[in-house]
């Protein structure tokens, strides 16, 4: 099975030619269920765990960035996501969740 991101998608939606594409490689799409906005300048690790990990339930797959911010794509200080990563792990292992690969949540 070969995921893609959502590229060629407009926050969640795609077009019929992206999806058109997509299928006829026999990939599938991948898109995510809780978007993190950890790229804005006011992204702050523990008061963003705090506010969404009570919300968070089974299958959600959650948007983090590697590079960015408001007005580039590259660049960026990611030490907040970092962190946010680090504790919404510990929170949600404390909670009974189990971490997947995406390959294995889309298995039946």
């Amino acid at each position: 099975m070969i995921l893609v991101n959502d590229t060629g998608c407009n926050h969640g939606y795609c077009d019929s030619m992206y999806d058109g594409l997509v299928e006829s490689l026999d990939y599938m799409i991948a898109l995510w269920s809780i978007n993190s906005k950890d790229w804005t300048p006011l992204f702050n690790a523990q008061n963003w765990v705090n506010k969404v990990s009570h919300k968070i339930k089974s299958g959600d797959i959650i948007l983090f960035h590697d590079s960015g911010n408001v007005f580039s794509a590259e660049g960026g200080d990611r030490s907040e996501t970092v962190k946010a990563v680090s504790y919404l792990v510990e929170n949600l292992r404390k909670k009974g969740f189990e971490f997947v690969t995406v390959e294995e949540l889309l298995k039946p």
